[in-house]
């Protein structure tokens, strides 16, 4: 345990040298390292410190440029004359900078070698782990923070495969380095889940992966369900932001009352805004505008006017039907060009384009959503409703099969894989998708069951139906309980099942129906 603690707190001097605070101040949010004072020998690479934290990134640059090159020219230059710390600081201020002005260095060189960007995935094939750190080509890098770097700065020219490979062996070298976890993040799906998380070491660093990718990206594993149950014995071995993480978690299995329960200690408890904008997005499904308003409130106190009270005011305008206003929130924390924190909130703004039945700017907003958000199944989703909603029902089934494909474990995707078959005539495919939505617990699913037989004049409708009105007749004035069926459709279901059914059965039925609209307020 001494030995880990050592190489925790060495690595923590590794990322305050290299200016990396975001996954230095991640290790602290998780409680998996200590602070501490650090310190750098006065020198160049010290002043070049101070600069970075001042945002001077050129002055860092034309500091830490290699005497070996007198060409004042920004470029990347990966040399082993100067120290791995030097050349990563370099390099790093060189990205930032073109960052900032919208632009792309083409290039590098490793010493005085000129690569082309479209070689570097050929490059890449040599990069394996070795006793002395990571092997690129014929040069010894034993700075793997160096590899971090080019990959992130020519992310665009590297394969999937090849970029997960990458990061994947820098996992076993690093692994605490949490921007690396966020890069898979990105680019991890459901069906190469297990193959990433076996290159992770740390239990704690997996327990966190695994929330990051099921609150983030909506990636629900089985091992998640097994971390809730961790955390309902046990929750003060989490630390805030795992709860954080939890509170979106618990959303996706829908244990309402556990997630706004685990939603107010965080917000109470937390410095930050920790994930708050998936509490948002919980509040906003649950159409909850009191807590969403104290939300929006508790942000703008905190953080005044940052991208997180532009995004969770969206949720609020959006559930208060001000279109309008929704988009223009979003609008100011998402850029087309640039791949960015909110991105996801581009389904947000298809979804109030749609409300005004502006369907151009609503699919145009789904496809920069996807451009930005491949991998999540949420974004294809929002495409699919949006096609189906306008009875283009060959488009719609495309994206619920790419949903189906990222997100298997999602009941609403079959329904709607069902719902597209059924509309296409294709009824067999349809009972199929509803059968496994059904098993999976969704309500509605066992409704469409049940409609489809009915159409069929095939007696199974019967079956279905009081299986539905089982489950939808719930009037428990419970969060975790909420009814879910519409009391139009129970109605309509209760009338059908009436003749093949005996009065006492009917009579109880409607007595149930008669409480379920009373708490609804109906």
């Amino acid at each position: 345990m001494t030995e880990v603690r050592e190489g925790i707190n060495s690595f923590t001097k590794e990322l305050f040298i290299r200016c990396l605070y975001d996954p230095l101040e991640f290790l602290f949010k998780i409680n998996i390292a200590v602070e501490s004072a650090y310190t750098i020998p006065p020198g160049k690479m010290s002043r070049a410190v101070n600069l970075f934290a001042m945002k001077e990134y050129y002055q860092v640059y034309s500091i830490l440029r290699c005497t070996e090159y007198t060409s004042m020219k920004i470029e990347y230059n990966y040399c082993t004359c100067c120290t791995g710390a030097q050349v990563f600081l370099r390099n790093y201020s060189v990205y930032i900078l073109t960052s900032i002005k919208n632009t792309r260095e083409p290039g590098f060189k490793i010493d005085r070698i000129y690569y082309e960007d479209d070689k570097i995935d050929k490059l890449l094939d040599r990069v394996e782990l070795s006793n002395e750190g990571v092997i690129i080509s014929n040069e010894l890098f034993t700075d793997p923070f160096l590899i971090y770097l080019l990959i992130l700065t020519k992310k665009k020219y590297i394969s999937s495969d090849k970029y997960k490979k990458v990061l994947c062996v820098l996992l076993k070298v690093m692994p605490y380095f949490w921007d690396i976890y966020k890069l898979l993040g990105d680019s991890v799906t459901v069906t190469d889940c297990d193959s990433v998380l076996k290159n992770i070491s740390d239990p704690m660093m997996e327990r966190v992966f695994i929330l990051y990718i099921g609150c983030r990206k909506s990636i629900l594993i089985p091992r998640l369900k097994r971390i809730m149950e961790e955390y309902e014995k046990n929750p003060e071995e989490f630390s805030i932001y795992e709860e954080s993480l939890l509170v979106a978690v618990f959303g996706h299995y829908k244990k309402t009352k556990k997630s706004l329960e685990v939603m107010e200690k965080v917000v109470d408890s937390s410095v930050g805004w920790y994930n708050f904008d998936q509490f948002s997005n919980i509040l906003y499904s649950l159409k909850d505008t009191e807590k969403l308003s104290s939300l929006v409130f508790t942000v703008f106190d905190r953080f005044g006017n940052l991208p997180i009270y532009n995004y969770v005011s969206g949720n609020l305008l959006a559930l208060k039907s001000d279109h309008v206003g929704s988009i223009e929130e979003f609008q100011k924390i998402l850029q087309d060009e640039f791949i960015g924190e909110f991105d996801i909130a581009y389904i947000f703004v298809a979804q109030e384009y749609f409300h005004l039945k502006d369907t151009c700017s609503a699919i145009k907003a789904c496809n920069l959503a996807i451009k930005k958000n491949y991998n999540d199944y949420r974004v294809w989703l929002s495409m699919a409703q949006i096609y189906f909603s306008i009875e283009m029902h060959e488009y719609s089934l495309h994206f619920y099969r790419k949903c189906a494909e990222l997100s298997p474990s999602i009941s609403a995707v079959y329904e709607g894989l069902g719902q597209c078959f059924d509309k296409l005539g294709r009824e067999e495919e349809a009972i199929r998708c509803y059968k496994k939505c059904a098993d999976q617990g969704s309500v509605k699913a066992l409704c469409l069951l049940g409609d489809l037989f009915f159409r069929q004049n095939n007696n199974q409708f019967i079956t279905y139906y009081k299986e539905y009105l089982s489950h939808a007749l719930v009037p428990e004035n419970d969060p975790e309980h909420a009814p879910e069926g519409s009391v139009k459709t129970i109605e309509r279901v209760i009338e059908v099942l009436e003749p093949s059914s005996d009065p006492s059965t009917v009579l109880e039925w409607r007595k149930s129906l008669t409480l379920l609209k009373h708490c609804l307020g109906a």
